[in-house]
C-alpha cells in the first residue's frame, strides 16, 4: 500500500510539473501603433528603444526620395519620441540603431545613405559605397539627448565604461578611437570591438577593396583575425560570431565553437558544432557556461569540458538572447522554413520564433509568430523589466505602421525535471607562441614564424543520459606579442560590462551594418516604386 501511495504521489508530481510548464501564458497588456517602418528594438530603462524609418507617400516626390527616421522609447504604459533624423539632401535615407550600455547611457548611430542608383549599380566599388554614407552620433543620458555630432564619413560609436569608442571605416583603412588610444587597421574592416580588463579584443575580416564590386562583401569573410591588440591573435575560417563571457571569448564558425582564454588566447575547449553566436548570448553560473550557438542551447561544464545541448525548436538564426535573473533564458530570432507553391520551386519563408527555457535546458514556452492576412509582419521580440515587447510591421498600401505589443509572462515556475543530452568530448589543442614585432596596421593576410610549440590534450568524461557523441579534433592557434606604432604600447585596463538583464552589448557589428545598408536601401526603393503605382 505504501508503495502504491508513493507511485501515485510521484505520478501526481510529474503531472503537476508538466501542467505548470504547459500553463505558461503570454498575455497582451498594451499595444501601440507608431507611424513608420520598424527596423530594430533594444531593451533600455525598463522598456525598449525602437528605431524606424518614417516612410510614407508624403516622403516621396516626383523625382526625389527623402526618407527620415526616428527613435522612440516605449514601456508598458506609454511611448515617446526620443530623436528624429531628416535627410540632409534628396535621394537619401536615414538608418538609426541604438546601442545601449546601461539604463542611463546609450548612443544612437544614424547613417545617412545616398540611395541614388544604388540598386542598379552592381559594379559599384567599395569606395563609391563608402562615399555615399555619412553618420550622426547621438548620445543619450536616460531619455534625454545630451549631445550629437555629425561625421562626413562612415563612423559608428558605442558606449563603454570609460566612455565612447568610435569605429571609422574608410576606403583603405579602419580607425578605432578608444578613450585611451587610437588604432589604425590598413586594408581591414572591423567586425567587432570588445573592451575587456585585459585590453581590446578586435575582430577583423573583410578586406576593403578599392576597385572590386560591392556585392562580394555581402558574403561572410573566409578568414577572420581575432586579436587582443598587442598581445595575441588567432585566425578563424568561416567566422560566424563571438561574445565575451567572464574571462573567456566564445567564438564559432559553421562547424566548430572555441572557448578561448582572454588573457593569452589559448583554446580551452573545442565543441564539435557551430553556428551564429551573438552578443551577450552566454553567461557563467557556478563554473558552468550557458549559451546559445546557432539554434543550439548548450550547457558547458568549465571544470571538465563535458556539455549538454538541446535543439531550439523555433529558432533558425537567433537575434536576441537574454538571461533573466539567472533562472531562465529568452531566445528570439528568425525561423526559416521552405514552402512549395504551385508553379514555383521551393521558396524560403521566415517567421519570428520565441523560445523561453529554464537555464537547465527545460523548455518552458515556444511559439512562432507568422505574417497575418491583414499584412502584419512580426520582426522581433525582446524582454525588458518583466515584459516582452513584440515588434511588427503593418502595411496598408499607403504607408507603414509599426505595431508594438507589450506582453506579460504568467505562471513561470521552476522546472521539476530536465531532459537534455550529455556529450563526452576529447579535444587536442596545439598552440603556437610567436615573439615578433608588428603593427596594428597589418593586412588580413597573416604569416608568423614558429619559435615555440607546446601541445596540450584535454580529455573529459561525463554521464550520458539520452544520447552519447564522441568527437576528436585538432585546432591550431597563434599567440603573438606585438607592438603598435599608432601610439603607446600599453592599454589602460577596461572592465567589461556586467552580464545582467539591464546591461546590453557594447560591441557593434560594422560589417553587418554594411550588409544592412545595401539591403535596406534596396527595400526602401522597392517600396517607393510600389507606393508610386
Amino acid at each position: 500500500m505504501n508503495r502504491y501511495k508513493i507511485v501515485v504521489i510521484a505520478v501526481f508530481l510529474i503531472l503537476a510539473s508538466i501542467v505548470a510548464i504547459a500553463a505558461i501564458q503570454i498575455k497582451t497588456v498594451n499595444s501601440y501603433s507608431i507611424s513608420g517602418y520598424g527596423l530594430y528594438e533594444t531593451p533600455y530603462r525598463g522598456g525598449v528603444l525602437i528605431s524606424l524609418e518614417t516612410l510614407s507617400l508624403s516622403n516621396i516626390q516626383s523625382s526625389n526620395i527623402s526618407i527620415p527616421s526616428a527613435v522612440y522609447y516605449a514601456n508598458s504604459s506609454y511611448y515617446i519620441k526620443i530623436a528624429s533624423y531628416t535627410p540632409n539632401q534628396v535621394n537619401t535615407t536615414t538608418f538609426p540603431i541604438a546601442t545601449v550600455y546601461n539604463n542611463s547611457f546609450a548612443v544612437i548611430n544614424t547613417l545617412y545613405i545616398n540611395i541614388t542608383e544604388l540598386p542598379k549599380q552592381t559594379n559599384m566599388t567599395f569606395a563609391q559605397l563608402i562615399s555615399r554614407i555619412h553618420s550622426n552620433i547621438t548620445i543619450l543620458n536616460g531619455l534625454n539627448v545630451v549631445s550629437w555630432k555629425f561625421f562626413d564619413n562612415f563612423t559608428i560609436a558605442y558606449p563603454s565604461k570609460n566612455g565612447i569608442t568610435y569605429v571609422s571605416i574608410g576606403v583603405n583603412k579602419t580607425v578605432v578611437i578608444t578613450p585611451e588610444k587610437v588604432y589604425v587597421f590598413k586594408n581591414e574592416s572591423i567586425s567587432e570591438v570588445y573592451p575587456t580588463k585585459y585590453g581590446y579584443v578586435v575582430i577583423t575580416g573583410i578586406q576593403l577593396p578599392s576597385s572590386n564590386k560591392v556585392i562580394p562583401l555581402i558574403t561572410s569573410s573566409n578568414v577572420t583575425n581575432i586579436s587582443l591588440v598587442d598581445k595575441w591573435h588567432i585566425v578563424i575560417k568561416n567566422y560566424e560570431g563571438s561574445t565575451i563571457v567572464g574571462n573567456y571569448l566564445l567564438v564559432s564558425n559553421k562547424s566548430t565553437t572555441l572557448l578561448l582564454n582572454l588573457l593569452n588566447g589559448n583554446i580551452i575547449y573545442e565543441l564539435p558544432f557551430g553556428g551564429n553566436v551573438i552578443y551577450n548570448s552566454s553567461i557563467i553560473i557556478n563554473n558552468v557556461l550557458y549559451g546559445v550557438i546557432g539554434n543550439i542551447y548548450v550547457k558547458l561544464y568549465l571544470n571538465n569540458g563535458s556539455y549538454n545541448k538541446i535543439l531550439l525548436p523555433n529558432i533558425t538564426s537567433p537575434s536576441e538572447v537574454q538571461f533573466i535573473n539567472n533562472s531562465y533564458v529568452l531566445v528570439s530570432g528568425l525561423y526559416t522554413s521552405s514552402t512549395t507553391t504551385s508553379g514555383f520551386s521551393t521558396l524560403p519563408t521566415s517567421e519570428v520564433g520565441l523560445d523561453i527555457l529554464y537555464v537547465n535546458g527545460t523548455i518552458a514556452y515556444s511559439n512562432l509568430s507568422t505574417p497575418t492576412k491583414t499584412f502584419v509582419f512580426p520582426i522581433s521580440v525582446v524582454y525588458s523589466a518583466a515584459y516582452l515587447y513584440k515588434l511588427s510591421i503593418q502595411f496598408n498600401f499607403e504607408s507603414f505602421n509599426t505595431q508594438v505589443d507589450v506582453l506579460s509572462m504568467q505562471n513561470l515556475v521552476p522546472p521539476a525535471t530536465t531532459t537534455t543530452s550529455t556529450t563526452t568530448s576529447t579535444s587536442t589543442v596545439t598552440s603556437t607562441t610567436t615573439s615578433s614585432t608588428s603593427t596594428t596596421t597589418s593586412t588580413s593576410t597573416i604569416s608568423t614564424t614558429s619559435s615555440t610549440t607546446t601541445s596540450t590534450t584535454t580529455s573529459s568524461t561525463s554521464t550520458t543520459t539520452t544520447s552519447t557523441t564522441t568527437s576528436t579534433s585538432t585546432v591550431t592557434s597563434t599567440t603573438t606579442s606585438s607592438t603598435s606604432t599608432t601610439s603607446t604600447t600599453s592599454i589602460s585596463t577596461v572592465t567589461p560590462s556586467s552580464s545582467t538583464s539591464t546591461s546590453h552589448p557594447t560591441s557593434f557589428p560594422t560589417t553587418i551594418v554594411i550588409v544592412a545598408i545595401i539591403i535596406i536601401a534596396i527595400i526602401a526603393i522597392a517600396v517607393v516604386l510600389l507606393l508610386r503605382r
